[in-house]
């Protein structure tokens, strides 16, 4: 496989990950929506911070789709694999901004359930994560290794302050937490199988659903406290 490889997709679900990943865009969307209309309610700036997170994998994500639909003419093979050195520009300009905005939402979220109060930590990370991602060529490898090992530190925060505050009702914000992980997996392995592209797909599908359906009962009892 040539290292500019991007993912390795099955014509057939050519399309359907397009409506997918504009879902995941509203989903994402309504989720930062949800999280600033309670920090409102609680002034709690890790909401705040929640909120900006998916805001960016909002934008990720409608990134992410409208490179697909450019890649649905150059795609023609039974099982296809796009490549940025085959890419239009449309579609190398699409991959930069999807790990851009993705990654920033990986990192803000880090960053929020570290519950560190420092601008220049938070750019510390971000700069070295974007300097390193810059000089290698698997990119879309690096990303999906990079926010898994976010989302590991993420769901690890969220354990920690449903032992802390023995707040079941986060438990399944880890599940959902839990899923995205699994899905990056599935994405770094769908070079090999496509099989593992439409896994991952669904995979963040349950969780961006999970995760919206507790923001909406959180919403709904409009509490004083809550721990995003």
């Amino acid at each position: 496989m040539p290292s500019t490889l991007l993912y390795y997709s099955p014509t057939w679900f050519l399309g359907y990950d397009i409506v997918l990943e504009l879902i995941f865009a509203i989903i994402t969307l309504t989720v930062a929506a949800y999280a600033f209309k309670i920090y409102r309610l609680s002034e709690q700036r890790e909401l705040k911070l929640f909120g900006l997170s998916f805001l960016l994998i909002s934008f990720s994500y409608s990134f992410w789709a409208l490179l697909n639909g450019f890649a649905i003419s150059e795609l023609t093979e039974a099982t296809s694999i796009l490549d940025l050195a085959h890419a239009t520009i449309y579609s190398v300009i699409g991959v930069y901004f999807h790990i851009l905005f993705y990654l920033g939402g990986m990192i803000t979220l880090t960053y929020m359930s570290l519950k560190v109060k420092s601008t220049k930590v938070l750019v510390l990370i971000i700069s070295l994560i974007l300097l390193f991602m810059l000089n290698v060529e698997e990119k879309y490898l690096l990303l999906y290794l990079v926010s898994a090992v976010l989302l590991i530190f993420v769901t690890y925060g969220y354990i920690e302050d449903a032992r802390a505050h023995q707040n079941k009702k986060t438990w399944p914000l880890i599940l959902a937490f839990i899923l995205l992980f699994l899905g990056r997996f599935d994405f770094i392995f769908s070079s090999r199988d496509y099989r593992f592209y439409v896994i991952g797909h669904f995979l963040e599908l349950a969780a961006y659903l999970i995760i919206l359906t507790g923001l909406i009962l959180v919403i709904k009892h409009k509490p004083k406290k809550v721990i995003p």
